[in-house]
């Protein structure tokens, strides 16, 4: 097998190039941006998880030790709100879905409630005490 034609060019190398530097404002690492340590849980670069384009030291963003486990990038954190919050108005606007009934009553006979109830004590037993269903 062989590459593409148009993977023969070199057109899409950059693909192929993973992100690794420190994109914080400040970077705090001691050798700078690029700086990595794979055995300094705090130094260890991590990568954007919705992305891969953006870089960060935990330490840079605040951590004193290892980072979170799913970082996202500033760029995308503003994309991913900013597609919540639509999704919400979206949500919004749609009228609201009737609830499922479990039986197939009337709003009259939903609102008077289940008609073996004593109307004036709102008991299912009658005043004599015994059960009002019949035999």
């Amino acid at each position: 097998l062989s590459d593409a034609v148009w993977e023969k060019d070199g057109y899409y190398d950059d693909l192929y190039v993973e992100h690794w530097r420190c994109d914080v404002p400040i970077c705090l690492h001691p050798d700078g941006r690029k700086g990595d340590s794979r055995n300094n849980d705090k130094w260890d670069l991590m990568k954007c998880a919705t992305c891969g384009q953006a870089g960060a030291h935990p330490y840079c963003l605040g951590h004193e030790k290892r980072g979170p486990k799913d970082w996202s990038c500033g760029t995308c954190v503003t994309i991913e709100s900013k597609y919540a919050a639509e999704r919400l108005e979206e949500e919004k606007k749609k009228p609201a879905q009737p609830t499922k009934r479990t039986k197939n009553l009337s709003l009259d006979q939903e609102a008077a409630g289940p008609s073996n109830l004593n109307s004036s004590t709102g008991c299912s037993r009658n005043r004599s005490g015994s059960s009002s269903s019949k035999r």
